[in-house]
């Protein structure tokens, strides 16, 4: 596993969400990838091909701050 995590905090912006993806998997092979969304949320995802990166739920949501750290335990 690469020693770099990008954690990135999505909220209904689904096409950047994927314009993201495909950037990503174009071009980063150097790091891993997980985009944490909220529980209420995450159906506005449904049909995202997530490649290879690490789509993940926070349930409870929460803040900005406590959802990076909790993804970053997850891979720690």
């Amino acid at each position: 596993m690469p020693d770099l995590m990008i954690m990135v905090p999505i909220r209904g912006r689904k096409a950047n969400c994927e314009r993201l993806l495909k950037s990503y998997e174009d071009t980063v092979d150097s790091a891993e990838m997980c985009f944490i969304m909220d529980p209420d949320d995450a159906d506005t995802y449904d049909g995202v091909d997530w490649g290879k990166t690490h789509p993940l739920v926070m349930d409870p949501r929460g803040m900005i701050g406590p959802k990076r750290n909790w993804a970053a335990q997850l891979f720690a």
